[in-house]
């Protein structure tokens, strides 16, 4: 039995505490009940291990995402669906999301990482799915028709923004889903 799911929820909750620097493998280990030996069996570096928790969690969205989308029958309805799974993840993921948003070590980004590359398939694979939300809302009417990258990136910029709020305890009282609706909505309903 893989015990790679045990590294990625010790390393996670580890990450959203204390940070991903000042956390050790040795500590990820000692929280998995595992040798350290059986981590690095897993996982090459403690980067790999942070690229895990982003891998598992990216994965998850995107195929909630996707799979709401497709349920239902017009753009709108497909922002809308985007918006109520990336809220509903927020909340059941939320420790994973802490650790990813909290001090995500700037170098895994960075030109020649050799993550960079992973990170940028996970963001074009989303921002394909909002495009075609936007464009099928065009189509049907339910939006009126926008620049799709750039509006796409906008709300994904909107919704990646809300996890930070929560880390400084900055999210305003009160049910920020539907004024998030609100938002969106009328910001890309048709014109009359």
């Amino acid at each position: 039995m893989s015990r790679k799911p045990d590294i990625l929820k010790a390393a996670a909750e580890l990450f959203a505490a204390k940070g991903y620097h000042v956390t050790s493998t040795h500590e990820i280990a000692e929280r998995a009940e595992l040798s350290e030996g059986i981590i690095f069996y897993y996982f090459k570096t403690k980067d790999h291990i942070l690229m895990g928790i982003l891998e598992d969690i990216f994965e998850a969205y995107l195929v909630a995402i996707y799979e709401a989308m497709e349920r239902v029958d017009t753009g709108w309805e497909a922002i809308k669906a985007f918006v109520e799974v990336h809220f509903k993840l927020r909340m059941e993921r939320s420790t994973e999301i802490a650790c990813l948003v909290r001090d995500f070590p700037i170098g895994i980004t960075n030109p020649g990482s050799q993550h960079r590359e992973d990170i940028r398939a996970y963001h074009f694979r989303l921002v394909k799915l909002v495009k075609e939300a936007l464009e099928r809302g065009a189509k049907d009417g339910s939006l009126r028709p926008c620049p799709l990258g750039e509006t796409a990136c906008m709300l994904i910029g909107l919704l990646s923004s809300i996890p930070r709020f929560d880390i400084f305890n900055l999210t305003p009282e009160g049910d920020l889903l539907t004024e998030t609706l609100d938002f969106v909505h009328r910001a890309l309903a048709p014109t009359p």
